[in-house]
């Protein structure tokens, strides 16, 4: 049972993270529409993982992969498509960080 929390602790800092990055990475700028940082950053947090999802549904309809429709993951039971699409979706803004420093650095 305490793994399970520390799971759902751990998913909830990595979205938390990520949410973080993109809210810093768009800045704050004033449309007609008035929107918060963290609203913005949630919309592209959704929509990536939406669009990864979507992407991967039919990649596997494609390739005719026979995936489960549901995991079993400490007592929740969740899409698998939808679990990898949310985690890419988090994990994407920490590689491209990454990726800028060590571009920024010289590559080392």
């Amino acid at each position: 049972m305490l793994s399970g929390w520390l799971l759902f602790a751990g998913l909830a800092l990595c979205m938390g993270l990520s949410v973080y990055l993109r809210m810093r990475g768009t800045g704050y700028r004033q449309d007609y529409v008035l929107t918060s940082p963290l609203a913005e950053a949630l919309r592209q947090l959704v929509g990536i993982a939406g669009g990864i999802y979507l992407s991967l549904v039919m990649l596997t309809g494609f390739l005719g992969l026979e995936l489960p429709e549901r995991i079993l993951i400490y007592q929740m039971q969740l899409d698998p498509l939808a679990v990898v699409s949310i985690l890419l979706a988090c994990v994407q803004p920490l590689v491209l960080a990454v990726l800028c420093r060590i571009h920024a650095g010289g590559g080392g």
